[in-house]
């Protein structure tokens, strides 16, 4: 049996009303024999049967289509009714009725909504029964159409849960791409800001100085990105953002040097307004990278003659940081997906995963706070406020 046809066989042994289905068939005509069956152009194959006649079609068993009354109701798309098959003078003398051992039958194609047919509703007895002209023959068609419709359901379902799967294991795959990328990226990068830093050290030329700063800072921001990059994949992949708030790591010095190493990547100015009290009851290190996330968001959307501003308070057991730059407002198509992961392309073309803002407000959310901002023709202020 093929693959298809098992499938089909399978997904009407999942239909929960199936057997109902059959019971009430057989209760209404009297038939000792009901199954749905799947039909092609050569085959008949039982799916479902009730057989209280001991007839012996299981699940499974496969006949001949042109051994059988059910391809004339197959090939003609409507019902085949026959109260005496002995004495049917389209039937009596047929290859099904002399290898076959019943009178009265009944079969129904089950139509499909895109216009083939699955197979049919049949059902058999040895005893003739006056079928044609009654309410049995509109039940059952009733019944056929019914079945067609959950079998429809049932196709689409399992459509859907396979494509569910394949994409479940493409994005799983694509997560621990990341994860590898950004962890074996770590140590070209290391090396390279290694190397700035000892340049930087030494006595250069003015153009070779530049060249040094230049490394240094593209360094700081592939450690940015990596550290975005890992993040993101750790959050996908189950272990999320890990948090260890403490308060013996003062947080000060932490927002100085992302301000200094900003500072040092993008020579833009940054000014800064720091009023609170260390330390603070947070995770230092994931602040800081919350900050230099804002602020490389601010440095890289800002005007480039306006200095970008970085103010922090703490006002009411709540820590407050801002970051404002200037320049043109975030357009409002933007905003609802803002701090959602590869937004970027949303909002521009420039440098950026668009991970940064997802990731600074996962960090909020691990804090128990959270990021709002006000974006107007003045300036843009994106606003950090934990509980501490």
């Amino acid at each position: 049996m093929d693959g298809d046809i098992k499938a089909d066989l399978e997904l009407v042994g999942r239909i929960d009303s199936v057997p109902k289905i059959l019971g009430a068939v057989k209760h209404i005509t009297g038939m000792g024999f009901v199954v749905i069956t799947r039909t092609t152009d050569t085959r008949w194959i039982a799916c479902k049967t009730l057989d209280t006649n001991g007839v012996g079609l299981r699940p499974g068993d496969v006949l001949d289509i042109d051994r059988t009354i059910c391809g004339d109701a197959q090939d003609h798309r409507s019902p085949v009714v026959i109260d005496r098959v002995s004495s049917d003078p389209r039937y009596a003398g047929s290859v099904a009725a002399r290898s076959a051992d019943f009178e009265s039958f009944l079969s129904f194609p089950i139509i499909l909504k895109n216009g083939s047919v699955f197979g049919t509703l049949c059902a058999f007895d040895p005893e003739p029964r006056p079928l044609q002209g009654t309410s049995i023959v509109e039940t059952l068609g009733f019944f056929a159409d019914l079945l067609a419709a959950q079998i429809d359901d049932a196709a689409q379902l399992s459509d859907t849960r396979r494509i569910l799967r394949d994409e479940k294991a493409t994005a799983e795959l694509r997560e621990q791409f990341i994860a590898v990328l950004g962890h074996d990226l770590r140590n070209p990068v290391a090396s390279i800001a290694s190397g700035a830093r000892m340049l930087l050290q030494m006595p250069l030329e003015s153009k070779a100085m530049t060249i040094a700063k230049l490394m240094q800072g593209s360094a700081i921001r592939m450690n940015g990105l990596i550290d975005n990059l890992l993040d993101f994949a750790r959050g996908r992949l189950g272990d999320g953002i890990v948090m260890h708030r403490n308060t013996t790591v003062p947080l000060r010095p932490v927002l100085l040097q992302v301000v200094d190493e900003l500072r040092t990547a993008s020579h833009h100015d940054i000014e800064v307004d720091l009023d609170f009290e260390d330390p603070v009851h947070c995770d230092a290190e994931r602040i800081g990278q919350l900050v230099s996330n804002l602020l490389a968001n601010a440095i890289t959307h800002g005007a480039v003659d306006i200095p970008v501003r970085m103010q922090a308070q703490q006002e009411n057991g709540t820590f407050i940081l801002t970051v404002i730059n200037g320049g043109e407002p975030i357009p409002q198509d933007a905003r609802d997906a803002l701090f959602q992961p590869f937004s970027r392309e949303k909002r521009d073309s420039r440098e950026g995963l668009g991970l940064g803002l997802f990731i600074a407000a996962e960090i909020a959310r691990g804090h128990s706070g959270k990021i709002t901002f006000l974006s107007t023709a003045e300036e843009t202020r994106f606003t950090l406020t934990i509980p501490v």
